[in-house]
Order: C-alpha cells, then structure tokens, then sequence
C-alpha cells in the first residue's frame, strides 16, 4: 500500500476507524469513573455484620413498639369482670382514661330494655371484649349473622357529681363496633350509627369512630349496646374497646390521633407528588410510578380506616366506605410488591408476579361487583394472603441486604414498621390491646420510605454528576483522538524532505513528531487538570513540525514565562493554536505571525493566541459565539469546523465548568483573531473540573 492510499484510509468520513476509536475511549473513561459505594456503607465491612446491622434495627423497631406501653404507660388498665368494672379507686385526672374492656354481659338474639336491664337475662352471658361474637350465640354453634345486647355496670368514685360544685363531665368514645349499634347509658340514648334492627329487613350498617358527652349522676353507669350485623360474614361485635373518662381527656385523645392520622396522610400524600413529578420527567423509571401509587393507596388507606378521616370530608354510603377499605388493602400490597421487583427483579420470578396479580384482579373484582354478605366470606384468605406477601417480601429485602444493596435497609426498615402497625391491629381484634403510644411505626415507616427517595435521588444526582464528567473527558479524549489524516501526511512528507538534505533536523523532527503523537494518543491519561509544562511540551511540539513545514511563512512569538506553575485543562491551548494557523495566518498567502503570551492580571493568569491571519467577518463571529454558548448543544462536527474551529465548544465548555468563565474572541477582518482566557491565579494549582462537579 502507497503512502497516499494509506493516509487516504484514514480520512474522516471512514466511519469505522472513528468508532472504533472512540469505543476504546469510552472503554477506558468507563473503567476510571466507575461510581464508587456510599462511603457510610463502609461502616459495615462485610454482609453479615451489614445483615446482622439490619436486623438488629428491625429488633430495636419491634421492642420499641411492643415494649413501650408496658415500660411507660405507668398505670395499669383496670377490666371488667363478670359484667362490672370497679372504677371507684380510679382517679381520671391523675391515671387518665381507661378502656372498657374485660367480660362484659352478652345477651344474644335479644335486644334488652334500657329502663329495665335485669328484667330478662335468661340467655345472658358473659364475653371477653372486644372480640368478635360468633361462638356465643345459643353457647352450641358459632354464626357471624344475628343481633344481640352488651351490657357493662361501671362503678364510679365515690361522691361523684354529689357534692363537686363543678360536675364532672364524662364521654365515651366508640371506635368499631361492627356493623350498627344503640348506646344506652342509664337508660338514656346517647349515640347511635345505622339501625340496629332485629332482621336484614329493618337493619342499616354504619360504622365510624365518634364521642358521646353524658352528666352521670350518682355513682353507677349502665351502660347498655344494642348490637347487629347481618352484612359480614367474619361476625360482629365490639372490635375495638370503648373509651371512658373526663370530656377533655376523650376530646384531646381524639383530637391527638387526628392529627397523627392526619400527619402521616399529608407526609404521604406529599411523597406520592413528590414522586409523580420525577415520574413525570423521568417516565422510565417506573419505580417511581409505583411508589406513587404506594403512597396514595396507603394514604386512603389511613383516611378510611383508624379515625377514618375521610368519613368527616365525604359522606360515602357504607357499602362503598367498606369496598374502598379493601381496595385500598389490595392497591397497598401489589404496588408494594412492584415497587421491590422493579428495584431487585433477579430476586422474584415472573410466575409469581403472576399468580399476584392473577389474586389482587380476582378479589378487586369481589369487592367491586359483589356484596359483602358473599364477599367477606373470602376475608380470611385475604388476610392470610397478606400475610404471605408480607413474608414473602420481607425475604426478598432481606436477600437485597444480603447481597449489600444500598437502598435495601431502608425499604427492609420500612416493611417491618408496617408490618408492627398490621399485627397491633390484628391484636386489637384478638383482645390484645396495647395502651395508647405514639405512632411510632408509621413514623418510620414514612420515614423510611422518604430516606429511600431521597437515597434514590441523590443517587441519580451522582449518575449525573458522573456522567456530565465523564462526557466532557469522552470528548477532551475523542478531541485528541482526531489529528488530521493530511496533519500526518505533510509532518511525515516534510520529515521526509529533511531525510537527504538535513538529517539531523529530519532525527529532530521526527522525535518532535514521537512527542506529539505520544501526547496526542495518551487516552490513559484523562486528569482533568494538567501542569502548564505538560501541555506546553505538545504545543511545542506541534510548533516545530508546523515551523518546519511552513517555514518563514510562519513566525512565531512566544513569551509564557508567567504560567509555568499553573495547571489548566489538558488540549486547551494546543487546538487554539492550531485553529489560528488552519484559519487565520495560512489563509493568507504571505503567511503571517502567531504571537502565544501568558501574564498575570488581577490575581489570574491570562492566556492569549493572537495571529495576524484574515480574521473572522461579524456575522460569522456572531455566529460562532452563539455556537459556543454553553447552553447549546454540545456537538462538533467536521462540516461545521470551518466556523466553531478546532476543538473550541469542548474548550468552552470545560473552561466554565471550571473557571466561571470560557473564551473571550474578538477579530477584525484581514487584520487577525485573538482568543484568550484567564485562570484565577490562586486556585490555578489545585482547579480540577471534578470540583465543579461535587
């Protein structure tokens, strides 16, 4: 092959030869910017300490919640038994409310009068509250369907609204009885939800917490419930213990857990728009969509159930309220699940997901389109299906932690808090009812969750920080990567001129030549910073060949003596020369000068390539600068090198990234260009572009 075929192999339009080369650098960028681990993950050197880390904070979670009421709860609860609770040596404003719970006299399939509580008792007896009612009914078999009376003898301290020249006023505070009731105190009606009535026919449900305000003179109060459920199939009852003490001790409580509900929605409600606004700029990320999702669902969730807040903004009918709160349930567990498969999909299969949503589909449909007589007979699976998945992903987070996932403890932290909230209300139902504490699990749970998010985000940050740095040294590496095919061909054909008549200065050139190629094609070495020698022994280089080539057509002044200790980017001086030789002085057919100068101005060492070539028309000028600014886009092409030159938007964009600062250019037509940009002189040792990026 002839030395014009080779050279001619090597011209910018062979696509291949170009990308080729530019894979090997990213290659090699790639492997020197890999993204390091979280330096707070070093804390724990290896999995099992970082596993055992996990778990611990899980135990500490679990003790924290269990534990509290029996550490600082102070007084113990009193309980009714055989029907009484002895509240005489009870002193509300020091002990605080208590909850009406313990046996209470159950009177199935009857409804007993208030004016007269002890007339018929026959079938009377005597039921641990709260608790469904199912196997007290007749005493032989167990039915979640029917009607029946509760009924409680409180006794008060004594001298109670007897001599007190300000009476003690008292509320009760109803929570979940299941599915309409009449409260009777003394024989007075003082609350009611739905129609409690003796069959389905004369039966209306409704079931939401409220406070009742009652005078009780004397120092009994009989308390009396008329009770029914004919529409859910797991049974009725008293769910959740009626409340007893001072107006303001029963107000306040209610008003507290409000807000606590009313706190944890908004912290959700603003993690769900938090998220659908990245969702909406970053539309592949799906986990962000189901996190949304997530926290809506959980949201409603809280607002129908607990003090069912949404009941006081929307007056639902209670066969929808009832259906959301199932829903709710389903939307909880499946975006949860896909939440966790998006971020660890090698951790589940897809026959799994299937059978999931073949079940969340099946029972969505159940709640939708049928009753609650025949849909709650297929409760219990559900639950225990939520316990599975619930199991099933808290495996999956705690495999993530195993294999030293980030993000993994957070979202582990945030299923066991969820977790703790399920099982206290699974405990209420079952008359393990823990005394009032904050809302410590749903805390952080939302706590949790929204440390995940921000992780997540400043995780994407770093990607981009990384990826912005990485680009620019892809470029600065592919800038050096393309030396002119016809640059190669006349430095090889003017060494070669030498080789005869001056083969001395033909060694010298050819070892200026080495210099610079070595320079040109070091991709190992991508600092983002360079001392002022190195860059200046490739300028140099560069020089002479050029010199050698053009001969007194080209002159050039050199006087750099003040940047000798500064660093600057790499190829940020070299392309400017070149570009006023291509573009300025060899377009004159005289040639003309290069004058290269540095010198300190205001603290900042000034750099300047000045030549004496044609010049740059206005309009062009314009033109280049507007291409130059760093706000467009970063592209530069051979067709377009004529009018941006040489390198320059990648010189640019690095110098204000950098320094605050790019290129200042000015020229005068047929009288020559100057381009210039200054270093700040006391950070010119230590300026590296990574700073700007961290």
């Amino acid at each position: 092959m002839t030395l014009n075929k080779f050279f001619t192999s090597l011209t910018p339009s062979n696509k291949r030869r170009k990308k080729q080369i530019l894979c090997r650098i990213i290659h090699k960028v790639h492997h020197r910017e890999r993204k390091k681990p979280m330096k707070w993950m070093h804390l724990l050197p290896n999995r099992k300490k970082r596993l055992i880390g996990v778990i611990l904070a899980a135990i500490l979670l679990v003790t924290m919640r269990f534990v509290w009421p029996f550490v600082f709860n102070g007084y113990a609860q009193p309980k009714a038994v055989q029907g009484v609770m002895d509240l005489r040596q009870w002193d509300f404003q020091l002990k605080g409310k208590v909850k009406l719970r313990g046996d209470w006299t159950f009177v199935p399939n009857q409804f007993i009068s208030p004016a007269a509580p002890h007339s018929d008792l026959t079938h009377a007896t005597f039921v641990k509250t709260p608790h469904l009612w199912n196997a007290f009914f007749d005493n032989k078999k167990t039915t979640p369907l029917g009607y029946a009376s509760y009924r409680l003898n409180i006794l008060l301290p004594k001298n109670n609204n007897t001599t007190s020249v300000e009476p003690v006023i008292y509320a009760f505070k109803i929570q979940n009885i299941r599915s309409a009731h009449t409260l009777f105190v003394n024989g007075v009606p003082l609350g009611n939800l739905g129609i409690p009535g003796k069959a389905k026919a004369s039966y209306k449900p409704e079931n939401y917490p409220y406070i009742v305000l009652t005078n009780i003179k004397g120092n009994e109060a009989e308390v009396i419930l008329h009770v029914a459920n004919f529409d859910h199939q797991m049974g009725g009852g008293i769910l959740l213990p009626l409340e007893f003490g001072t107006a303001d001790q029963i107000i306040t409580g209610k008003k507290y857990a409000e807000m606590s509900d009313t706190a944890i929605i908004v912290l959700l409600l603003l993690l769900a728009i938090f998220c659908g606004f990245l969702f909406s700029y970053q539309s592949k990320q799906r986990h962000l969509l189901y996190f949304m999702l997530f926290c809506l669902s959980s949201s409603l969730y809280l607002m129908t159930n607990s003090e069912k807040l949404l009941i006081a903004t929307a007056a639902l009918p209670f066969n929808v309220y009832t259906d959301l709160q199932m829903l709710t349930t389903i939307g909880i567990v499946y975006f949860a699940y896909k939440f966790i498969i998006w971020l660890y999909p090698e951790l589940s299969l897809k026959s799994i997901l299937l059978v999931i949503q073949i079940i969340c589909v099946g029972y969505t449909c159940l709640f939708l389109f049928t009753p609650m007589t025949f849909y709650s007979l297929f409760l219990p699976y559900w639950y225990y299906f939520l316990e599975i998945m619930i199991i099933y992903m808290l495996a999956i987070l705690l495999k993530a932690v195993w294999i030293h996932r980030e993000d993994a403890p957070y979202l582990f932290l945030a299923a066991v808090a969820l977790m703790c909230n399920g099982i206290t209300y699974i405990l209420q139902i079952y008359d393990i009812i823990l005394p009032f504490v904050p809302p410590i699990d749903l805390m952080i749970f939302a706590l949790s969750l929204m440390l995940l998010v921000t992780h997540r985000f400043v995780e994407t940050m770093e990607q981009v920080k990384n990826l912005s740095l990485q680009r620019v040294r892809i470029e600065m590496a592919f800038l050096q990567a393309q030396i002119k095919p016809h640059f190669l061909f006349n430095s090889l054909n003017t060494i070669g001129s030498f080789i005869e008549t001056e083969p001395y200065r033909a060694q010298d050139l050819l070892g200026e030549f080495s210099t610079y190629l070595r320079f040109s094609f070091d991709f190992t070495n991508l600092e983002p910073s360079v001392p002022f020698d190195r860059e200046w022994t490739l300028v140099e280089a560069y020089l002479k060949l050029e010199q050698a080539r053009f001969g007194e057509s080209l002159q050039i002044y050199v006087d750099v003596a003040q940047a000798k200790d500064i660093r600057l980017p790499p190829l940020s001086l070299q392309p400017l020369i070149e570009n006023a030789i291509r573009h300025g002085v060899m377009k004159r057919s005289e040639g003309g000068s290069i004058r290269i100068t540095a010198r300190v101005i205001d603290n900042e060492v000034e750099l300047a390539v000045e030549d004496s070539g044609i010049g740059i028309p206005n309009e062009q000028l314009v033109s280049l600068l507007s291409k130059l600014s760093i706000d467009s886009d970063f592209d530069e092409t051979p067709n377009t090198s004529d009018v941006n030159g040489i390198g320059l938007k990648n010189i640019q964009h690095r110098l204000v990234h950098t320094y605050g600062k790019g290129l200042i250019i000015s020229s005068i037509v047929q009288q020559g260009t100057l381009v210039k940009f200054r270093i700040p002189k006391e950070t010119a040792k230590e300026n590296d572009i990574e700073n700007t990026f961290g």
